[in-house]
């Protein structure tokens, strides 16, 4: 009679703590990248966003003599614009305002503010005028 080797094949304790330590290192690597592509994400979709009420601005201005407040903006434009909270827009992450001098400025003047807040503080802000020049408040 002979006898046969049975082969049980599997990995060892080691293999497999070296897999989850590869594993490990690679998360500790690409995690901080992946936030920081999402964050660049958002703010290019928060100027995108001004972008787009600048030029709905200038179309309704053209249409009616004046400059409209967000909500009559985000009526304007088929309410695509973002969700209307009083007289804030919410898009994204980002809470848009906009600001003018007096109540009868919004003929020839405004100013957008596009902020994102993390708890209670701003941590990413950006404003837009009526010339369509938008500038970096938080970086």
């Amino acid at each position: 009679m002979t006898k046969t080797q049975v082969s049980h094949g599997g990995f060892s304790l080691i293999e497999l703590l070296l897999v989850v330590l590869t594993l490990a290192l690679l998360a500790t690597i690409a995690i901080p990248s992946l936030l920081k592509s999402r964050d660049a994400a958002e703010k290019a979709a928060a100027i995108g966003t001004l972008h787009t009420l600048h030029v709905n601005e200038t179309g309704f201005k053209t249409g009616k003599g004046r400059y409209a407040t967000l909500g009559e903006l985000n009526s304007y434009s088929g309410n695509r614009l973002g969700t209307p909270l009083g007289s804030m827009l919410l898009r994204g992450n980002y809470n848009f305002y906009i600001f003018r001098d007096t109540p009868s400025s919004l003929k020839s003047r405004y100013t957008i503010l596009a902020v994102k807040f993390r708890d209670t503080r701003a941590i990413s802000a950006f404003t837009m005028k009526e010339d369509g020049v938008i500038q970096t408040l938080i970086e």
